[in-house]
């Protein structure tokens, strides 16, 4: 799983998540951690090319829990249709940056998914961080590589 930046202006920045290398995906999940005071959490969104309509699936359900300031939980699951292989975006998360982003973190926590092999769900991966460069928003992605990869054979 990675997370980037996917748009920026001066009151508004969007976070992509993307899974890599899936197999038989049915569903994900993650925590999302942020600094309330540098960022406001306006909203969460399906990618309108996102992993589980790349093979004609079918994903009514995105589930977004603003748990706490500067905690947010999201998870979608596939319900009919072929499901997933291969990489792609998986959620977009809205933010509008209220003081300087100078050091800003933004935390993946908790991640985990489940397909039609394996338990419904698995922990995958938790405390990855993506550090912002400045005030500018130049950001520095860190890739959660192997993150899928950590899976037992199914």
């Amino acid at each position: 799983m990675s997370l980037r930046v996917d748009h920026e202006d001066e009151d508004r920045m969007t976070l992509q998540a993307t899974l890599e290398g899936v197999r038989d995906l049915r569903g994900w999940g993650f925590t999302l951690t942020f600094d309330a005071d540098q960022f406001e959490f306006l909203g969460a969104r399906v990618p309108s090319e996102n992993l589980f309509e790349k093979r004609g699936g079918h994903a009514p359900l995105f589930l977004v829990h603003d748990e706490a300031p500067g905690r947010v939980v999201l998870s979608s699951a596939i319900t009919s249709g072929a499901a997933p292989v291969g990489d792609g975006p998986i959620a977009e998360m809205v933010f509008r940056p209220k003081a300087s982003t100078a050091n800003a973190i933004f935390g993946l926590d908790d991640g985990m998914v489940f397909d039609s092999y394996s338990s419904p769900t698995r922990v995958l991966a938790a405390a990855h961080r993506v550090y912002a460069g400045g005030p500018s928003h130049s950001w520095m992605p860190m890739p959660l590589r192997g993150f899928l990869r950590s899976l037992m054979s199914f």
